[in-house]
């Protein structure tokens, strides 16, 4: 089944993403449509967005050896371009709300549990800021933006914590605990 699913932006279309592929299912008519990966990647955990121009993102990884952030059209999923994001597992990835970037929670290296946080500009395709979390980033996590896109919100894998970052100085604000 899928692992990371997202709503498209005009609420029609729900992209999923799995160790078998990608697909798109039209929510008014009830069609899937579904491709492989598009890379020779064993993946682990895949994990998909929509920017708000509707363009796809998701993640491929080849366990052990390398995670890559691909970037395509969001009815056919062709490729336009990746970006290698970590060394082992992406877990999270969240669109700015103007979709100028993208951000990608990976691990660091495949010396695994330790995570890091990818900024990736949509414009110049290109990585342009990397926040390790350091004790708090246990297990890369899932990631969510704030509707201003200002905060980013990292949910620690081994840690019932929840880390806050600013998303465009790429710093630490604050760690929250859960209670779960």
């Amino acid at each position: 089944g899928a692992t990371g699913m997202a709503l498209g932006p005009d609420g029609r279309r729900l992209y999923q993403a799995s160790v078998r592929g990608r697909s798109v299912t039209d929510l008014l008519t009830g069609q899937s449509t579904s491709w492989p990966p598009v890379s020779w990647f064993v993946t682990y955990d895949p994990e998909v967005a929509v920017g708000p121009d509707g363009q796809a993102y998701w993640t491929e990884c080849a366990v052990g050896m390398v995670c890559a952030l691909f970037a395509g059209d969001a009815t056919t999923f062709a490729e336009n371009w990746h970006v290698n994001v970590g060394a082992d597992r992406a877990a999270g990835v969240a669109v700015s709300p103007d979709g100028e970037f993208v951000y990608v929670s990976a691990t660091i290296s495949p010396h695994y549990p330790w995570a890091k946080i990818q900024k990736i500009s949509t414009a110049s395709r290109s990585l342009v800021g990397t926040l390790d979390l350091g004790i708090y980033g246990l297990q890369a996590g899932r990631i969510a933006l704030s509707p201003d896109g200002r905060r980013l919100y990292a949910v620690n894998g081994s840690s019932p914590s929840v880390t806050v970052v600013d998303a465009e100085a790429l710093t630490i604000l604050e760690n929250i605990p859960l209670d779960v």
